[in-house]
Formats: C-alpha cells, structure tokens, sequence
C-alpha cells in the first residue's frame, strides 16, 4: 500500500517524470525512489529532481500571483480613468448646455425686443393715420 501511495505521490509531483519508485531493499542502489515503512528514501538524482520540480512550480506560482496582481491594479487604474472621464465629460457636457441656454435666452431676448418695437411702431403708425 505505501508503494502505491509513493506511486501516486510521485506520479502527481512528477507527471513523466523518471523517477521509479521501489520497495527499499539493501542489495539494490540505483533505484531513485525507495519507499520504506515509514520513509521515502531518495538517492542523488531524485532528489535534485524533486528539488527542481519544487523550484519550478514555486516560480509558476509566484508568476501566477504576480499576473493576478497586476491585473487586478491595471482593472483598479482603469476603473478610475473612466470615472475621470465621464466626470470631465460631463462638466463639458453642462458647461455646453449652460452656454446654449444663455444664446437662446438672449436671442429670445433679441426677438421679444423686436417684436416690442414692431408692436409699438404698429401703434404710432395707426395713431398716426
């Protein structure tokens, strides 16, 4: 049972890779992996190998977190160039709106103040005839 559980252990630290996992036995020496009752014995070459296993996917991980984090800061940026824009688009927006107003009301001026003149050129006109 603990060779298989060594089996599986390696099999899901190592996909492919060429550790062979054995019984530990005197007599044999080559092996990478000898798995005992209660250790995993492991020569020279295994254990440089787990060991590169380990440093690979701790740096996979590391590029991992670091990707994560940047996203979200580049999200978290972005986020708040869009609130500075539509609050600058806005106040254009307004300031746009306040200057329309202003030219019509003034030329609803312009056009009360003519049509008051005509109105009283009218009445002298016909007071006058």
């Amino acid at each position: 049972a603990a060779l298989h559980a060594a089996k599986a252990l390696v099999e899901v630290l190592a996909p492919g890779a060429e550790l062979r996992v054995e019984p530990a036995t005197e007599g044999d020496r080559r092996r990478g992996v000898a798995v005992g009752k209660t250790k995993v014995f492991l020569r020279k070459d295994a254990f440089e190998a787990l060991e590169a296993l380990l440093a690979r996917r701790t740096a996979e991980a590391a590029v991992r977190v670091q990707k994560a984090f940047r996203g979200r800061e580049a999200r978290r940026y972005l986020r708040s160039a869009r609130k500075l824009a539509q609050f600058v688009q806005v106040r254009a927006r307004l300031k746009l709106r306040r200057r329309r107003r202003a030219a019509l009301s003034i030329a609803g001026a312009v056009r009360v103040v003519g049509a008051s003149r005509k109105f009283r050129a009218s009445r002298r006109i016909a007071r006058a005839a």
